[in-house]
């Protein structure tokens, strides 16, 4: 092998040391063979291939094991839903089953031990007119009672249809408690008594309050209820809120009966405290349970009757956070106001609001 010399590009053979022509030490650096890098250079792209080929390989794997595991979580959670499904169905079954032998057991008793059940489950019942399925005619008797019985025994609730529709008569923000008017369907009107509740009090949210009434509208509610003979002993209430069905439990739904108050006004205006006071000593007509009402229930006179002058009135709803005042009415737009216990204003006593 030869090697040129980097000064005078003098070739000299492989052993020399110094450069025959000028002297110059020879570097002995092997010169650059084109073969080799060519070489060298498919070697890296065959070996970068290899490298990106089992790459792609090891991806593709993680790729198949993730859509195993995905397609082995989707068919568990379709198991569980599924034996979830079975598990209602079969809890719904067990209970029909046991209602059907409870009803079995019932007409071994009598009208009178139904009614007393049925009041102990439920004091709140709608007292149905008697002479619907109390009648001199047998077969119409009968045809009313099996319709009643069958639908005990397959559990069927007034939700499925409209019962009718509330709106609402006012609302107490600091407890969050609404009063709404209640109109019965046509249907269900016809087997209500006409002196069963029309008002109802229970508790509902800001929000649902406000998304339901602030315009004013009438609402559909459905009544969830068993039916036994003349009783209907409502269970439920609900009504549709942002597309969903929001459920009140009866046990929590106050009926509102129909206040009363004196036809005169008391002339002159008191502290809170001696309105308290006034009205709980206060005697009109034959009646002596006479009391300072609620806001909500003050608020209602407002809207019900024009008749009082524009005054503020004592409600006897204390402010919550602000134990030395109380909720006033101002009879000249219904605004409610705070007020001082101190403060004197006008009064007007009420009864059978409760």
């Amino acid at each position: 092998m030869s090697y040129k010399c980097e000064t005078c590009k003098h070739v000299n053979i492989d052993k020399a040391l110094f450069c025959a022509n000028c002297g110059s030490k020879i570097n002995k650096v092997k010169p650059s063979n084109k073969n080799e890098i060519v070489v060298s250079v498919v070697l890296v792209v065959i070996t970068a291939f290899i490298i990106n080929y089992y790459m792609n390989r090891i991806e593709q794997g993680k790729i198949e094991v993730l859509e195993v595991e995905k397609n082995r979580i989707v068919q568990q959670k379709y198991d569980v839903e599924n034996s979830k499904k079975q598990r209602n169905l079969e809890v719904e079954k067990n209970r029909i089953e046991q209602q059907k032998l409870e009803v079995e057991n019932l007409k071994e008793l009598s009208d009178s031990d139904i009614v007393a059940i049925i009041e102990v489950l439920n004091p709140q019942n709608l007292k149905m007119k008697k002479d619907t399925f109390e009648t001199s005619d047998d077969y119409r008797r009968k045809k009313g009672q099996d319709l009643i019985r069958r639908q005990t025994i397959l559990d069927e609730i007034l939700s499925s249809h409209t019962s009718g529709t509330v709106s609402m008569r006012s609302y107490d923000a600091d407890n969050e408690r609404i009063t709404l008017n209640i109109t019965w369907t046509k249907s269900l009107s016809a087997y209500i008594d006409k002196d069963s509740f029309k008002v109802i009090d229970f508790k509902m949210s800001k929000d649902m309050a406000k998304e339901l009434f602030l315009e004013g509208k009438r609402q559909n509610f459905w009544l969830h209820a068993r039916i036994w003979k003349s009783l209907l002993a409502p269970t439920r209430l609900s009504l549709w809120y942002k597309n969903k069905k929001s459920l009140f439990d009866w046990s929590d739904i106050k009926m509102v009966d129909t206040l009363m108050y004196p036809d005169i006004e008391y002339g002159n205006s008191m502290t809170w405290y001696e309105a308290i006071t006034y009205c709980e000593n206060y005697t009109y007509g034959t009646y002596a349970d006479w009391r300072l009402p609620r806001v909500e229930e003050l608020s209602r006179l407002y809207k019900d009757n024009g008749k009082f002058s524009s005054h503020f009135y004592w409600s006897s709803t204390v402010r919550a956070g602000y134990s030395n005042d109380a909720w006033l009415i101002y009879f000249s737009d219904g605004i409610k106001y705070g007020g001082h216990k101190s403060k004197r204003y006008n009064v007007r006593c009420v009864r059978a609001g409760q």
